[in-house]
């Protein structure tokens, strides 16, 4: 018996690695907002988007609807993500992922979590209502090592991944707010 629900646990798991490793759906927002941003695949961030609303469809590793929350540039060499799911708070740095993406962006930052790097990452929202399609590669292999029994972001039964390389300390990115005291 208790085999029988180790597995459904061991099958949990595997659906909610299934459900980070994707965004899709549509966006709205209550306030007219813009995004026309790609950063395909990884290597050319290019556009602009800004967008403070939600998703309904696969977000931030839930399936239903969820608030969402996306700054982006792409400067085609560097760009910058900011990006929120669920219960962020734009005052608080904490909740936001902010990230640095494009060819040079190791080497300058700033540096998000590892589940949001590397990505293809995909808005477009046009006033009221857009589409997003994300795709997290680290969180597919995640998925598929899962089956394996590795679990790489430390995040089965968790809300969400302790990355093994995360432990280490970062310098804060001197374009974004200061922390709150």
């Amino acid at each position: 018996m208790f085999a029988a629900l180790n597995g459904c646990v061991y099958l949990q798991h595997r659906g909610d690695d299934a459900v980070d490793m994707a965004d899709i759906g549509l966006t709205w927002s209550l306030d007219p907002a813009f995004a026309l941003y790609s950063n395909t695949p990884v290597l050319v961030p290019i556009g602009w988007s800004e967008v403070d609303g939600y998703v309904a469809g696969i977000g931030g590793g839930e399936i239903g609807m969820t608030s969402h929350y996306e700054k982006c540039i792409g400067l085609i060499l560097w760009g910058q993500e900011e990006i929120g799911w669920h219960h962020y708070d734009l005052k608080d740095p904490r909740t936001i992922n902010l990230q640095g993406v494009g060819p040079i962006a190791p080497m300058v930052g700033p540096f998000g979590d590892a589940a949001f790097v590397p990505a293809w990452t995909n808005y477009i929202h046009l006033g009221w209502g857009g589409i997003i399609f994300n795709a997290r590669y680290v969180e597919m292999l995640d998925f598929l090592l899962g089956w394996f029994g590795a679990d790489i972001a430390r995040d089965d039964g968790k809300a969400t991944g302790q990355w093994p390389w995360e432990d280490r300390p970062r310098p804060r990115n001197p374009l974004a707010p200061a922390p709150p005291k």
